[in-house]
């Protein structure tokens, strides 16, 4: 754009270039996602009525806990709020490592770790012994919490505070066991719902998406022999940029760029690099000055299928996972609501009608007199119990061949 701003009119070339950007890389591209998308939806068969509900988290059965008191206590609000203080402690306390460290507080950080990690050993034994192992290992979130407990109890008997022990080994031999605490912060989503109920939405999205992977490293396993195929030992150029003739001498004299087709892995590094666009063109242009100007098409059939296609194929799946879960929301919130409208109609129909001229006991002559006009019926053909329009009463038109169908 600044090429033609300096060589024509540069308010032409400022509105050209604008309007060309948003009408392709923001209309036409996300056009695009949207027709894949829609295609995606089309092929994918319906869910069933049931599918829904189905597919709802199952709620953890209430078996008898083998302590009460201690399953009292773990699972009382003040303590889970308690827990949820400490959690956001270590947050701060993770956060405030830096270097250079004096040595008092380095010292005072290890303690409020070491106090830290033996309230969520506490927790994590108050669960155990409440619950027993076979509920406690029932839980999901359980089991995250015990695995990042025992990673903590592994880098303190790694790497012991300074009050412990006189002999410190080297900290940077368990720097990547400190790495876990991070994961302490995911302990939130036991008690904060939304954030819960986000984590197991992109845990479905990952587990959906497995087989677009396999997709994924099938083109790209294809690309990359291709690329190798063509353009293999041919991307080396001399000082001035051109490529260097095919001989002993002057070949291996040439620079190779950090991209390039000589063997399958980078050739698998340059096929992934063009398909995120990330600065693809100049790889484009390498392969152009190599083997000519048809050499293009590869890079551009790259973009078009690599990107285009299949990054958009990519976010429609996760598009159609995210909306999938308010769908299926919404579907068991219907189908509760027809259940509750069909059991309601089951209980208006199975109420008994009155018969004209049969005596009820507990009522006089004058209402037994006056019953005998209260729901007449028609004809012996007729399936619809119809109301006496001479009377004041109101009564609710029924239809007996759809009671007959609730016994």
């Amino acid at each position: 754009m600044y090429m033609c701003m300096d060589s024509t009119q540069p308010a032409i070339a400022v509105i050209f270039y604008l309007a060309f950007v948003v009408f392709d890389s923001i209309f036409v591209m996300n056009l695009t996602l949207a027709v894949i998308s829609e295609e995606f939806n089309i092929e994918e068969p319906p869910r069933s009525p049931t599918a829904a509900l189905k597919k709802t988290p199952e709620k953890q059965s209430r078996l008898k806990p083998r302590i009460p008191l201690l399953y009292y206590i773990a699972s009382h609000p003040l303590f889970s709020f308690f827990v949820m203080c400490a959690i956001f402690a270590n947050t701060a306390v993770l956060s405030m490592d830096h270097y250079p460290m004096s040595d008092t507080m380095d010292a005072d950080l290890e303690i409020i770790n070491f106090a830290l990690t033996c309230v969520f050993v506490a927790e994590m034994i108050m669960k155990v012994a409440g619950l027993g192992i076979h509920l406690y290992t029932r839980d999901k979130f359980n089991l995250f919490d015990a695995f990042v407990v025992l990673m903590g109890l592994l880098e303190m008997a790694l790497s012991p505070p300074s009050f412990m022990s006189e002999n410190q080994p080297k900290k940077g031999s368990v720097a990547s066991l400190r790495s876990f605490r991070l994961l302490r912060v995911f302990k939130l989503a036991r008690n904060w719902k939304s954030l819960r109920e986000l984590l197991e939405m992109v845990g479905r999205a990952l587990a959906s998406i497995a087989n677009f992977g396999v997709l994924l490293f099938i083109f790209i396993y294809i690309y990359a022999l291709v690329g190798m195929q063509f353009f293999g030992n041919t991307m080396r150029f001399d000082s001035n940029g051109y490529p260097t003739p095919y001989n002993i001498y002057d070949y291996w004299s040439g620079t190779v760029p950090r991209l390039h087709f000589d063997t399958f892995l980078w050739s698998a590094i340059t096929v992934f690099k063009i398909i995120t666009t990330d600065n693809w063109n100049e790889d484009m242009y390498n392969v152009i000055r190599s083997s000519g100007m048809f050499a293009a098409l590869y890079t551009i059939s790259l973009i078009v299928f690599g990107n285009f296609i299949m990054m958009n194929l990519f976010l429609a799946l996760l598009l159609d996972n995210f909306s999938s879960d308010d769908t299926d929301e919404e579907q068991a919130q219907t189908n509760v609501q027809k259940l509750v409208r069909n059991f309601t109609s089951t209980k208006i129909a199975s109420t008994p009608l009155p018969i004209p001229g049969e005596r009820r006991p507990g009522h006089d002559d004058h209402d037994e007199m006056g019953s005998k006009d209260h729901l007449p019926v028609s004809d012996a053909n007729s399936h619809v119990v119809e109301p006496d329009e001479s009377t004041n009463h109101s009564t609710r038109t029924f239809s007996l061949s759809r009671c007959e169908s609730y016994f």
